[in-house]
């Protein structure tokens, strides 16, 4: 497929993030899956880190797309306030700017007002809703998210989201026109997350996420406490060593595996009886996303952000934020085989259908195209 016009785009990561943070966090492979595959189809891309002189190592892993990074080791403050200098000759070259996420869009909005350079803000969640949820509609952390949103919003050309829920919470702020607003949802490597079917459970249930309040770890742990339940936890963070401490009467049933390579989870989704989300609030869950691939059968919450992926009792089941509620659920899920296989069997046939990297990869050249097309027609109009 050609891209006219849209040729090179200096990619922002989210603020003070890095290729090696991407490492360490166990996603990096994950996170260049897309970057690799526009390239492969005719996008030049730099991807833009605050990371330092470690970042070269990871240039062999892709040596299509160019990392530029922080050389000389700089503060994040004095980093930010000299980048477009910095960077200048990258952000020349580039056709358009792209965030990865709202996180670090300041910066990249100034860099598109002193250069010119149209910019296209990517949310894969939107900040405010995790505010709200965790902290109150109206907190502080919820007026400033929202202040933010407004501001970026409506100083980028484009702004995409990866829900048509997102679309319409970014649509009613008014800030932007609405066909401003496109959506190219979160993808899934649908090849290397298989269903394998001689690989028989050997947990009850799963979790891979970030450990912190708002993936609501607690309340599963609450749920399962009385049942003679294993559980499996990918992921580490804040609350790793609060809620073992909570919960170590159930330290022969909870295994924390820590962080996990990506290239792993497959493994891990396999083996596992039900895979389960337990959070406050989500945006767009990859790893709910590629346990579906796996044919794993999905429990979550029925709360912003899961509810927009699983169709209860079709791809998924839904239960309330209540520890009796999932314990419930959990129950009626393993003790009913038969519906845990559909569960899985459609939850693969959706994911294949809507979140393969493939197609995902397809819709954002296609967003390209036409961002490129509509480049063209304003600068013909002026």
């Amino acid at each position: 497929m050609q891209v006219p016009s849209i040729r090179r785009l200096a990619v922002f990561l989210s603020r003070r993030m890095s290729l090696r943070a991407w490492d360490r966090m166990g996603i990096l492979d994950r996170e260049l899956a897309i970057y690799r595959r526009l390239s492969q189809r005719g996008l030049q891309i730099s991807l833009i880190t605050y990371g330092g002189r470690s970042e070269r190592r990871y240039q062999p892993l892709i040596p299509e797309i160019q990392i530029v990074h922080n050389a000389w080791g700089l503060p994040t403050r004095l980093y930010e306030r000299w980048f477009t200098r910095i960077h200048r000759r990258t952000l020349l070259a580039a056709d358009s700017l792209k965030t990865n996420q709202l996180s670090g869009s300041e910066l990249a909005l100034r860099a598109a007002c002193e250069t010119g350079k149209p910019l296209v803000v990517r949310c894969g969640f939107v900040p405010s809703e995790v505010a709200a949820a965790m902290a109150g509609v109206g907190s502080r952390e919820h007026l400033e998210a929202v202040e933010t949103e407004n501001r970026v919003w409506s100083g980028a050309t484009r702004v995409v989201v990866t829900t048509e829920r997102l679309a319409n919470v970014v649509r009613s702020r008014r800030v932007l026109k609405a066909d401003r607003v496109a959506v190219i949802s979160n993808y899934v490597d649908t090849d290397q997350f298989v269903p394998n079917l001689t690989r028989s459970p050997d947990v009850d249930l799963l979790v891979v996420g970030r450990l912190s309040s708002e993936k609501n770890l607690n309340l599963l742990c609450e749920a399962i406490r009385p049942l003679a339940l294993t559980l499996r936890v990918i992921g580490s963070g804040s609350e790793q060593t609060t809620l073992a401490r909570r919960f170590r009467d159930m330290a022969g049933r909870i295994e924390w595996c820590g962080t996990v390579p990506h290239h792993r989870l497959p493994e891990y989704m396999n083996r596992a009886r039900l895979f389960v989300l337990p959070s406050r609030v989500e945006g767009h869950p990859k790893a709910l996303i590629e346990a579906m691939a796996c044919g794993c059968p999905v429990l979550g919450t029925d709360v912003t952000g899961i509810r927009d992926v699983i169709a209860h009792g079709h791809n998924g089941w839904l239960c309330p934020v209540d520890a009796a509620a999932m314990r419930t659920a959990i129950s009626t899920l393993l003790a009913n085989p038969s519906t845990r296989k559909m569960l899985g069997e459609n939850a693969r046939r959706d994911a294949l259908q809507f979140y393969s990297l493939d197609h995902v990869a397809d819709r954002e050249l296609q967003f390209w195209k036409n961002f490129g097309q509509q480049q063209i027609t304003s600068r013909d109009a002026a």
